[in-house]
């Protein structure tokens, strides 16, 4: 897992790979004041928001040292950090083992009913890492999430039976959400770093092209790659324009939520892709060239791309 902690605009990889041991889940034995993450959070190197941090997955075992008005400190592998006290939750039980779906049930990105990746089928087999009051915290596919604990069973389901096909539970793959990325705190900006290539897909029709980033700092500069990913993308526009569009950027199998121009504009170095210049592609928080300022409209279009989560 890449890290990068932002502390005052400046990159902190040596404090990072202090906190990372607190991002390992496996071989941590719980004890009496052991507890998990109820949801993707931060832990920090003093109890203050503004800190030094590192994020966390949710479903993450630490051990509870201390509490102290709205914050805890945790410890894990020997390192001191500290998070906020409503983001964990006291585990009732720690069963690292394999467990078995006895029913469809919906695999949630946090603690309790919110946001879900998708449905897990019943007889699907997970690794279960807590136990925090109804809830389970467990992987499934690459995926990490709670299920109800009812859903649960140690009993592996029989192998070769075979069920008439109208009475076949069909599966549900859960599908990555498309996720919001803060152009300064969150590490969008190595992930969809220079030279690195995207497809982007335009939330209004659909229409997909890769494009590649050739530069930019207070937001991501890119250029079409082809001459048909040009056309693409202008038939999506309809035209050249510097109107903001709601679009998601996939990079590795992971959606981003973004919002992008269809104007070319200032240099270009990518050839014959019939696009004189760059167009600009921002994220959350991320800032204009000229103003220096975040743009409401392009912030407006990426809660829109956002919303897309909810027909997942």
């Amino acid at each position: 897992m890449r890290l990068n902690l932002q502390y005052r605009g400046r990159n902190g990889r040596a404090i990072a790979l202090i906190l990372a041991a607190l991002l390992t889940l496996m071989g941590l034995a719980a004890s009496a004041e052991s507890v998990v993450s109820t949801k993707k959070t931060k832990v920090y190197l003093a109890p203050k928001a503004g800190a030094p941090c590192v994020s966390i997955p949710a479903g993450t075992v630490m051990e509870q040292t201390a509490k102290q008005g709205g914050w805890i400190r945790v410890k894990r592998a020997g390192v001191t950090a500290y998070m906020a006290a409503a983001d964990v939750d006291e585990i009732v039980s720690f069963d690292q083992a394999t467990g078995y779906l006895a029913q469809p049930a919906p695999l949630y990105k946090a603690y309790g009913k919110a946001a879900k990746y998708g449905t897990i089928p019943a007889g699907a087999e997970v690794t279960v890492y807590a136990v925090v009051g109804d809830w389970a915290c467990v992987s499934c596919r690459n995926y990490r999430g709670f299920v109800a604990k009812s859903a649960l069973t140690t009993q592996k389901p029989e192998e070769d039976v075979q069920q008439p096909e109208t009475e076949a539970v069909e599966e549900t793959p859960a599908k990555p959400a498309i996720q919001a990325m803060d152009w300064w705190t969150s590490d969008i900006q190595n992930i969809f770093a220079r030279g690195v290539t995207a497809t982007i897909t335009d939330v209004a029709t659909g229409i997909s092209w890769q494009e590649i980033r050739k530069g930019g700092t207070n937001h991501a500069d890119c250029q079409p790659l082809t001459a048909e990913d040009t056309a693409n993308m202008k038939r999506a526009c309809g035209n050249w324009s510097w109107d903001r569009r709601a679009v998601i950027v996939t990079i590795n199998g992971q959606h981003y939520a973004a919002s992008m121009n269809c104007m070319p504009h200032g240099g270009g170095s990518v050839t014959g892709n019939n696009f004189d210049g760059h167009h600009c592609y921002h994220f959350i928080n991320s800032r204009t060239s000229g103003s220096d300022k975040v743009d409401a409209d392009h912030q407006a279009a990426i809660k829109k791309a956002l919303a897309l989560n909810a027909k997942l």
